[in-house]
């Protein structure tokens, strides 16, 4: 990262949460000129009331996170349609997206999108996570919603295992017809974040078994506490961080998933792994400061100055403050 801003610049001083909704979905990086971040989900949602705001001010920027794949055909269109949408309430503002892979990055180009390849997994904070020394307690630990397009049948074979994660209450028929086929498994609904690494740290690998998704978090958060990961394959943009030194690729099967991770290696470099990860991170973050300065056309600053985890979005966090909404659209 770039080491010439000062805590004192303009970016670093004004940037705050911005608050429409039951969360945060946005997140101010920039005051003067205005830019902020968020998802392309809660940016389609709160178009209209971003439109006052973009008539407002002179220069607006926003920066948007994918939250699930666009790779697909169906999916670039609907990015398509709804873009024209945003374009159309918008007006002179300017949108951003940050593609979790060069091929979502081209695809989006292909309809008029301000595209650049910046994984999202890159603003986790690695200071939550890290290598310890635990006794491997589980053959691996699978940290996942209970929902359909994360597989979950195809750990049926594995045995000795951590899953964290629950099921929505519109899916509990389908989280107890999962769960009942599910065997040697050590089940926990709930880890706090901040709890997060103790666990991991306790199995010998990370798995993901979603074929269809987005950047996925918890892959990254593996590899940020030393674990090799097992997944199959998937379009989404998380075997972006993945390599021979850190992943096992295998068949979207039951057996297949139980003989990679009976058979994971000993002698990965645990420390590696996340040094590897973190690098990884510091390229796209760095890349994405680059991008700010030249669209907002503002001396060099280091976005650390203005990081925080996830910048808040869809946080806890930010659902408390939610009470504040409605004073905050009447101002």
């Amino acid at each position: 990262m770039a080491v010439t801003a000062r805590k004192s610049s303009p970016i670093a001083s004004q940037a705050k949460p911005t608050m429409f909704g039951a969360h945060l979905p946005f997140y101010t990086l920039s005051q003067s000129p205005l830019a902020c971040i968020s998802y392309w989900s809660e940016l389609f949602q709160y178009r209209h009331q971003l439109a006052k705001l973009s008539r407002a001010v002179p220069r607006f920027h926003i920066f948007a996170f994918l939250g699930w794949e666009c790779e697909s055909t169906d999916r670039l269109q609907q990015m398509g349609r709804e873009y024209a949408d945003i374009r159309r309430s918008l007006g002179g503002a300017t949108v951003h997206v940050l593609a979790n892979s060069p091929k979502e990055e081209k695809g989006l180009r292909r309809f008029g999108i301000d595209a650049f390849h910046c994984h999202q997994n890159a603003f986790l904070d690695y200071n939550r996570y890290g290598v310890l020394s635990y006794p491997q307690k589980y053959s691996c630990v699978i940290l996942s919603r209970i929902t359909p397009f994360k597989r979950l049948e195809l750990a049926a074979e594995l045995r000795n295992y951590l899953l964290i994660g629950r099921w929505s209450a519109r899916e509990s028929d389908y989280g107890k017809q999962v769960m009942a086929n599910l065997q040697g498994v050590s089940w926990k609904k709930k880890v706090y974040s901040f709890r997060i690494q103790h666990q991991f740290n306790r199995a010998r690998c990370g798995v993901i078994l979603s074929g269809v998704e987005g950047a996925n978090f918890v892959s990254t958060e593996y590899l940020l506490c030393g674990l090799p990961v097992v997944s199959t394959p998937s379009i989404g943009g998380r075997d972006v961080f993945f390599s021979p030194d850190n992943a096992v690729i295998v068949d979207p099967a039951a057996d297949a998933v139980r003989n990679a991770v009976e058979n994971i290696r000993t002698d990965w470099d645990r420390q590696g792994i996340r040094q590897q990860t973190i690098r990884r991170m510091q390229h796209f973050r760095h890349r994405l400061q680059e991008k700010i300065r030249q669209v907002c056309d503002t001396p060099a600053f280091d976005l650390d100055d203005v990081f925080v985890h996830k910048f808040l979005l869809r946080s806890g966090l930010a659902s408390r403050l939610s009470r504040h909404r409605h004073r905050l659209l009447r101002n």
